[in-house]
């Protein structure tokens, strides 16, 4: 994981291209996340470095919505 928020029992995922082709592996490591209790979020580099507000509201989003 890229990131981990304890409190909100969320993890954070950064994308680089190299994963674009890792579909498989995403989901195996999403319900390996999801089985321990948490909930997981990715973001692609992209999103990060060239509108991170939006990230920061999609991320916002998503804690709220338990």
């Amino acid at each position: 994981a890229n990131f981990l928020c304890e409190s909100e029992r969320l993890v954070i995922e950064i994308e680089n291209p190299a994963h674009e082709n890792e579909v498989e592996y995403d989901i195996k490591r999403t319900n390996t996340f999801n089985d321990a209790g948490y909930r997981v979020i990715r973001f692609t580099n992209g999103d990060v470095f060239d509108d991170m507000e939006t990230v920061l509201d999609q991320l916002l989003h998503f804690i709220r919505q338990e």
